[in-house]
């Protein structure tokens, strides 16, 4: 009994057992605060498991990305990465992202991302599919670096109501 609990206990500590708190891989990804009860939705892959929750792409030549997100009480994510001008334009038209206003404030962004954004950042608001999204971009290098907030309210839309 004894030895099939070592057993056991060696397989999970190295890997060769899936722990229902399993450790994400992607390098990208913030840490969570939450450490080990980390609540994710099947692998917290970005590209795959992600962002078609929000029914929303990258923009083109997004890179240096990182990312993290949090799904109680609401799933959110939280997306940091540098992209052309042109890009990012393209992006807002195509989500309807109008600028804003930061009198009610900047987004909460969980410490352990250490996102410092600048006063002078442009900030960009709209819904999309049950989705509310927030862009934050500092335009004073190209490529500009940008903070991304997409948060779901409800279950996406089909691609065809798209």
């Amino acid at each position: 009994m004894l030895a099939a609990l070592l057993l056991g206990l060696m397989l999970l500590c190295c890997g060769c057992l899936n722990p229902p708190w399993k450790r994400f891989s992607d390098s990208r990804q913030y840490p969570h605060a939450d450490g080990p009860f980390h609540i994710s939705y099947r692998d917290d892959d970005l590209e795959r498991d992600l962002l078609p929750i929000y029914g929303v792409d990258l923009p083109c030549g997004a890179a240096n990305l990182r990312y993290g997100n949090l799904q109680e009480p609401i799933n959110q994510l939280y997306l940091r990465f540098t992209a052309p001008a042109a890009c990012l334009e393209r992006f807002r038209t195509t989500y309807r992202l109008a600028p804003g206003s930061t009198r009610y404030g900047m987004p909460d962004v969980p410490a352990e991302y250490g996102w410092r954004i600048s006063s002078s950042a442009r900030l960009y608001r709209g819904d999309f599919d049950d989705n509310e999204i927030t862009l934050l971009v500092e335009d004073t290098a190209e490529p500009q670096t940008a903070y991304l907030l997409l948060e779901r309210w409800g279950a996406p839309r089909s691609p065809a109501d798209r």
